[in-house]
């Protein structure tokens, strides 16, 4: 484990979770949780810079300026803009090419509120996924549901409630057990790994 930059087996890594492409191709965007940082490593020569993140904090800012606590999930949209939910400051960041990290729904504060993207409160969201539509679909693990943040910045449930259990359903009547990561199949459908009840559910 550590923190270093560098070309291949001299870059290191510390606990690094979810991991994206870049829209050309060229780059892989890590979620290097242990760090508290963002990573880009170019495919073509194994070279790893960091992007964004330093020490452990809530900060927007650019590069070593912003600050993320363990970043867990990670997505990229069509435009190169990079999706990050910073798990333990349950909070949805947006992060450019350039390495401007933002803070795009939830905030420091842990809980449970759907509404507009600052009145949104999550608990230790893990994965999410971009649509093509720009619909943000969020594994919020804490609080035991999948969540979307539609194109216009508004903050729903899609599935779950605040009771931990395995149940089949429309709506809040599903529930999961640690839902952690979250895809979207051909149908446009949202798959789920449910990871605590051992199950992929659609």
């Amino acid at each position: 484990a550590g923190g270093a930059d560098g070309v291949g087996g001299a870059a290191r890594f510390d606990g690094p979770y979810g991991l994206a492409i870049s829209p050309d191709g060229r780059a892989l965007f890590v979620a290097d949780g242990g760090n508290h940082k963002l990573r880009r490593v170019e495919l073509a020569t194994g070279a790893v810079t960091t992007l964004a993140g330093s020490i452990i904090g809530f900060a927007n800012g650019k590069g070593s300026a912003a600050q993320l606590h363990r970043p867990q999930g990670i997505t990229v949209d069509t435009a190169g803009t990079i999706w990050v939910s910073d798990g333990y400051n349950h909070a949805i960041r947006k992060v450019t090419p350039s390495g401007m990290v933002t803070t795009y729904a939830g905030s420091s504060t842990k809980g449970y509120n759907d509404g507009l993207l600052d009145k949104a409160l999550f608990s230790y969201p893990r994965g999410l996924v971009m649509t093509d539509s720009g619909d943000l679909y969020v594994a919020d693990r804490g609080n035991q549901r999948i969540r979307r943040i539609d194109s216009q910045g508004v903050v729903t449930t899609l599935a779950g409630n605040k009771n931990i259990g395995f149940q089949q359903g429309h709506g809040a009547v599903a529930k999961f057990n640690n839902p952690c990561d979250v895809a979207i199949d051909i149908l446009g459908d949202v798959l789920v790994a449910d990871a605590n009840n051992h199950r992929i559910r659609r």
